[in-house]
């Protein structure tokens, strides 16, 4: 029977429509074979079921098909392909509807028992019927661990951890009202629908991704409760079990080449990323012509590694009718796997990865231990903001803290010692010595005369007037910190050290070599009590200290004991140990033993080339006292 309706835009060219029938060539069947050829031009009958399976197994994984099989040979097949990937759509087509859905109800994949050609052609058409959604070509706003502190990757993780651990107020900020004008929003939103808004409105979760790119911390903090809720709800919904699973996306030549270089290197993917499990349906998105470059990301997530941030499949709480939607927390992190292209389509495959990995375990570990487990204010948060260099911005959150605690709240001090902390590493010196001032003030009334606080006040203010190069103002505070930590000498050792320290700094800096040495004497003293491994550097800081003071002989005396210590707990090739055989070298040179000062310098050279690049001043610098002294021994 011919089918009336006109076939609207349906792009069913995806599908391979396999009809299996044991009357197949039956005149009716013909004519109903003419009808489904103008669905697809991939259409192929069969009249066996072995046949039949043998080319459903040969079928591209990329492939999609969609089965129609009669009653009779249904019972037979369905069961042996039913697990088949590529299948994603059966029609039981036969004469007796009610026997035939007694054992198709078994079967998921199974669509419907049908008994007319019009109702099997009408309901292919229904049930395939897709939007085609585009292509993503927002940015993706990824960023590459690039190994160190500063860069883009951890600071964004840090910022969306704090974000989450803040603790948030029950009512969103009126001020997000001004960026974001829905009343539905703010009359409707709770924290349990916060994925149904995240799939139908994208304007936050924009604005979120847009502002962790530009760094614009004040739409980050007033979108927080936004954040913590999807991840919330994530966690709640967290996959049990390992997935695989695709994104397409339309990236600029820039990205791709950003990617291509990036093999086995992590990834964060600063946006809340949503994926589908149907490569094929990830694919339909990649089909429009576009000047941009076509990219699919295959992913593999086990949801039993430790420290992955959440991903959950949210289709039945999504806005969108979609199927298959699994959501993952913006800044999960990927390790590249393999990255190529094929059919002009970029693919990138990739693995989940957690904060535990090793790459950057150490690093987060540092955070977390100073950081630690509870939930984090406005005074952690600012503390935050400086460590990544966000000063303007960590200033305004401490300002915001004195604006809501009291001049006598514990809090009040910290804020105002940390706004100098800031001041002194913005180089402003003097606004840095009134804060850590104000500071001092209030913990004078909180605790007794001998608190650690007052010490660590002290310190501040003596590290800010080194640096205004204020000598005295700086001996005067560190003087009075060594007075307060000399009190608990076990539990404050390594804070004297440091204090001696740079008691010693200013006084060598005042050219006062010998009380320079008065300093590092007592730092040595305390570190051969405690059994300091950095016994090394302080020899050599000894030695560099009779070296100014022309005393070659002990000079020498210290080197060699800093390089017994250093080849004791250092590796052999370390720069540290290069740097004293250097020193030696010099000393030796200026006694005119020029044949040991070589010897000295060769050493020290083999290490610099293991360890820096040729470029580096100190390869350079001693490869020209080599080609000095050498110059000198040929005089002789």
């Amino acid at each position: 029977m011919a089918i009336n309706s006109d076939l609207d835009d349906i792009d069913l060219e995806i599908f391979t429509l396999i009809w299996l029938d044991g009357s197949i060539d039956d005149f009716e069947n013909e004519k109903t074979q003419t009808d489904l050829r103008k669905l697809t031009d991939r259409f192929q009958p069969f009249d066996n079921c072995d046949k039949c399976e043998s080319f459903i197994q040969s079928v591209s994984i990329d492939e999609r098909i969609v089965l129609i099989v009669s009653g009779r040979l249904g019972r037979d097949i369905v069961p042996r392909i039913h697990s088949i990937e590529q299948i994603c759509l059966i029609y039981v087509y036969c004469f007796d509807r009610e026997s035939n859905r007694q054992w198709a109800q078994d079967y998921s994949k199974i669509q419907e028992v049908v008994t007319s050609p019009d109702e099997l052609i009408e309901r292919i058409r229904r049930d395939n019927k897709r939007e085609i959604s585009p292509a993503n070509n927002e940015s993706l706003y990824i960023n590459i661990f690039q190994g160190n502190l500063g860069d883009q990757f951890i600071q964004s993780q840090l910022l969306i951890n704090h974000f989450l651990k803040m603790k948030i107020c029950s009512s969103i900020d009126p001020q997000l009202f001004t960026l974001y004008q829905n009343d539905n929003f703010q009359e409707n939103y709770s924290s349990e629908n916060s994925l149904w808004w995240l799939t139908k409105d994208s304007f936050l979760s924009k604005l979120i991704s847009q502002s962790f790119h530009t760094r614009n911390i004040d739409r980050l903090y007033l979108t927080r409760f936004y954040l913590r809720d999807i991840n919330e709800q994530l966690q709640v919904h967290q996959s049990s079990t390992p997935i695989h699973v695709y994104h397409s996306h339309l990236i600029t030549i820039e990205e791709i080449e950003q990617l291509k270089t990036s093999m086995e290197k992590l990834i964060s993917i600063n946006t809340f990323f949503i994926t589908t499990s149907e490569r094929a349906t990830a694919l339909l998105g990649l089909k429009q012509p576009t000047d941009l470059q076509k990219i699919l990301f295959e992913i593999d997530a086990d949801p039993s590694i430790i420290g992955i941030k959440p991903f959950a499949d949210i289709t039945s709480f999504s806005y969108s009718k979609k199927p298959s939607q699994i959501l993952f927390m913006l800044g999960s992190i990927f390790r590249i796997k393999n990255f190529f292209q094929q059919n002009h389509i970029w693919i990138c495959q990739m693995t989940l990865s957690s904060e535990n990995d090793s790459d950057f375990e150490t690093i987060f570990e540092h955070f977390q231990k100073e950081d630690g487990n509870c939930q984090t204010n406005l005074l952690s948060f600012g503390n935050m903001l400086a460590r990544i260099n966000q000063y303007d911005d960590a200033e305004k959150y401490y300002q915001h803290v004195l604006k809501e605690f009291s001049s006598d709240d514990q809090t009040t001090h910290l804020c105002y010692r940390n706004l100098g902390n800031l001041a002194y590493l913005k180089k402003d010196y003097d606004q840095s010595i009134r804060y850590h001032l104000q500071s001092l003030e209030i913990r004078k009334c909180l605790f007794q005369s001998d608190h650690p606080d007052i010490a660590d006040s002290y310190n501040c203010l003596g590290i800010v007037y080194f640096d205004k190069n204020d000598y005295e103002q700086a001996i005067n505070y560190y003087e009075k910190t060594l007075e307060i930590l000399k009190l608990n000498l076990d539990d404050n050792y390594t804070k004297l050290v440091i204090c001696f320290s740079n008691i010693s700094l200013v006084y060598r800096m005042k050219e006062n070599y010998f009380k320079a040495l008065e300093y590092y004497q007592q730092i040595l003293n305390l570190e051969q009590r405690y059994l300091s491994e950095d016994l090394g550097q302080t020899y050599h800081n000894i030695g560099a200290l009779y070296w100014c003071l022309g005393s070659d002989d002990q000079a020498i005396k210290y080197y060699t004991l800093s390089l017994e210590m250093k080849y004791k707990h250092l590796p052999s090739n370390h720069s540290s140990i290069a740097m004293t055989l250097e020193n030696l070298g010099l000393v030796h040179e200026n006694k005119n033993d020029f044949q040991r000062a070589l010897e000295y310098y060769r050493k020290a050279s083999e290490i610099y080339q293991q360890t820096l690049l040729t470029t580096h001043s100190n390869v350079r610098q001693i490869h020209e006292n080599i080609v000095r002294v050498s110059a000198l021994l040929n005089k002789k």
